[in-house]
């Protein structure tokens, strides 16, 4: 046989060795071409039937054996839940949510059908975004208002209003009404009884604890000795400038956060009898009608409603800036209580000051030991742009404790006295300029207003009852309720016994220097 030289005697390959290697290659890449088209083009299918669930279709699926190329059809209609009767999951409370459900026959899926909770007082129910969705800390969303079985669903935007700093359990919030989910055009809902339809209202925490009972207390009894006989701006305000206030339950995306203060906040929509409404500032704990301190802008304009018709009264000038002429105002008294003195003083105050609501400020504060009413929670209102009358207002540090909740030395904090018998001088205890000139000024008419309210407006008995009439709208379940999810302050505190001992502990105090 004859042998095939791969190479020749140059170390080449041989011609004849070139010619097999070209076409063993050539019969090779003519084999994976059509290896390629016939895979490519060429299928063979294996066929199933996948049949259609609660959610997804039915349909014919082919499958090629060689490359896994995949073809659907004859499609069929998924088949939808089949879901049994709604079954009970677990019970509302007074406070939270129960839950029914319903499950699909098939894939068990299930439907979660909320309960709503129980108790019959006032509810928010806040669907929507976190807070933290921008800088102002502001959201919307929808609000549910349920009362007496009634919902009414909301468009609204919800602000924190300010964070209870002593003790940092709740947030406080301003909610406002809007139309649609643009919200561009406000709305107007009721919540409560005289208070009107209006867009924005306050939710304030915590409702139930002695905290925030202190308030609304206080406020009653404000009022009390400002209707003991005929003011004469009475007409001016029915509440006489004092907040009105309710318990209410709140919930966010379906959460419970608590019971919270349901107030209307004063501004133009309603309050058209009033001009304008001040407080001194709280970064300013001095602000007591001393020059120093309330000339320079110790005070804050909560509401400005329009400048009076008559300015001539309020320096007869031209008003540029919207607030003006409101410290122009307020300056004048405090000025008139700066450099007045004795009978000059007493002449005089009442063209500045509402002489009969100061005189039942004094006595409510002095009686409730309300310490921080003199100072940084002091606020007055104006329905003529001239005279000033001082309203009670965030009295939540008083009846003998502090902001913690703690026991103060109410036999000394506010305590009156005389600095010189014989020349009838006396010292009011509150590092106020007004209050000592009033004082001094007006000794037998608020020593007769004391004497008429001592034992009615300020007994122990009226005190309480009016605690019991705030905790009587709020059930001892949803109390208990409050407390597993919130510290509340002062809960193991003896009311009663309390407020006895703090009253005629006051009524030592305050006997000893109208005596």
């Amino acid at each position: 046989m004859q042998k095939i030289s791969i190479k020749d005697k140059d170390d080449k390959l041989s011609k004849k060795a070139k010619a097999i290697l070209i076409t063993i290659i050539l019969v090779l890449a003519a084999v994976g071409l059509f290896a390629f088209c016939f895979l490519k083009y060429y299928h063979v299918y294996e066929t199933k039937v996948v049949k259609p669930t609660c959610t997804e279709k039915g349909y014919t699926q082919s499958t090629c054996i060689f490359c896994n190329k995949i073809i659907r059809k004859h499609y069929t209609k998924a088949l939808g839940h089949d879901y049994g009767e709604k079954k009970l999951k677990s019970d509302a409370t007074e406070t939270d949510f129960g839950e029914r459900i319903k499950t699909c026959k098939r894939c068990k899926h299930e439907v979660s059908y909320p309960i709503y909770p129980k108790s019959t007082m006032k509810k928010f129910y806040f669907s929507g975004a976190p807070f933290e969705v921008n800088s102002d800390m502001i959201t919307q969303g929808i609000l549910t208002y349920d009362y007496n079985g009634e919902h009414i669903e909301k468009y609204v935007e919800m602000q924190y209003a300010d964070r209870n700093t002593s003790r940092y359990i709740k947030h406080n919030y301003n909610i406002t009404f809007f139309k649609n989910d643009k919200f561009e055009e406000k709305d107007t809902l009721n919540l409560m009884e005289n208070e009107g339809e209006r867009s924005t209202w306050a939710l304030y925490g915590n409702y139930y604890d002695f905290y925030n009972l202190r308030s609304s207390v206080a406020n009653d009894i404000f009022k009390q000795v400002r209707s003991s006989y005929t003011a004469p701006n009475k007409e001016a305000s029915g509440n006489f400038g004092t907040v009105e206030s309710e318990p209410v339950l709140m919930y966010i995306n379906n959460t419970f956060t608590g019971i919270y203060r349901l107030f209307a906040p004063i501004n133009s929509e309603t309050e058209t009898n009033l001009k304008a409404v001040v407080n001194s500032d709280y970064s300013s704990s001095d602000t007591k009608f001393k020059l120093e301190t309330s000339k320079n802008g110790a005070w804050r304009v909560k509401y400005n409603y329009k400048l009076p018709k008559d300015t001539s009264e309020l320096k007869d000038k031209e008003i540029i800036e919207k607030n003006e002429w409101i410290y122009d105002s307020l300056n004048e008294l405090i000025n008139f209580v700066y450099e007045k003195e004795g009978d000059e003083f007493k002449k005089g105050i009442s063209s500045y000051l509402d002489v009969d609501a100061t005189i039942d400020y004094m006595i409510t504060v002095y009686n409730l030991c309300a310490a921080d009413n003199v100072s940084h929670n002091m606020m007055l209102q104006t329905t003529d742009g001239k005279v000033w009358t001082p309203v009670l207002f965030s009295a939540n540090a008083s009846f003998g404790l502090n902001l913690n909740g703690e026991i103060d030395d109410y036999e000394t904090v506010l305590a009156p006295d005389k600095k010189n018998a014989n020349k009838g001088d006396y010292v009011s205890d509150t590092s106020s300029m007004l209050f000592e000139k009033m004082i001094n000024s007006f000794y037998p008419e608020i020593k007769d207003r004391y004497e008429k309210t001592k034992d009615t407006v300020f007994s122990p008995k009226n005190i309480i009852s009016l605690f019991d009439k705030y905790k009587a709208q709020v059930g001892d379940s949803v109390y208990e309720r409050e407390k597993t999810a919130y510290k509340v302050v002062n809960s193991d505190i003896d009311l009663e016994k309390n407020i006895t001992s703090f009253s005629k502990s006051r009524k030592k105090v305050l006997g000893k220097f109208f005596k």
